[in-house]
């Protein structure tokens, strides 16, 4: 059964493979068109555009469920989420430490507890413990 906070959490790592980053208006031509761009216009307001696609000096798409035309113009600024190398490398080195470091702390954790190991632990002659260690 998956835990409530899986969404969350794969929401959080797919975020984490990607940049969101300026684009031109030339690159919403095939064939690296995105899917969804941001378009920040010149009064300030910002719009979402799926399926974005540039013809003469204008930019057509979905804009919350409806086709919709924003000439250029008015455009401020464009920006695409796209996959980022770094980032996802970035992520698999943390989540590879995080385990390294889990699995270094799990076995020593277990050695110097026989509790843990079914090792055997000794008793010195003053009657104190001595370290325990997996047999």
């Amino acid at each position: 059964m998956w835990h409530p906070l899986a969404p969350l959490l794969f929401v959080c790592l797919v975020a984490a493979c990607t940049a969101v980053r300026r684009v031109q208006p030339a690159e919403l031509n095939p064939p690296h068109t995105p899917a969804r761009v941001w378009v920040v216009q010149t009064d300030g307001s910002a719009l979402v555009v799926d399926s974005p696609t540039l013809s003469a000096d204008t930019i057509s798409g979905m804009v919350s469920g409806k086709f919709q035309y924003v000439p250029l113009s008015t455009v401020s600024a464009l920006r695409a989420r796209e996959p980022s190398t770094s980032r996802t490398v970035e992520l698999l080195l943390v989540i590879g430490g995080g385990v390294t470091a889990l699995a270094t702390y799990l076995l020593e954790e277990d050695s110097g507890n026989a509790r843990f190991c079914g090792g055997a632990c000794m008793q010195l002659p003053d009657g104190s413990i001595a370290t325990c260690y997996c047999c």
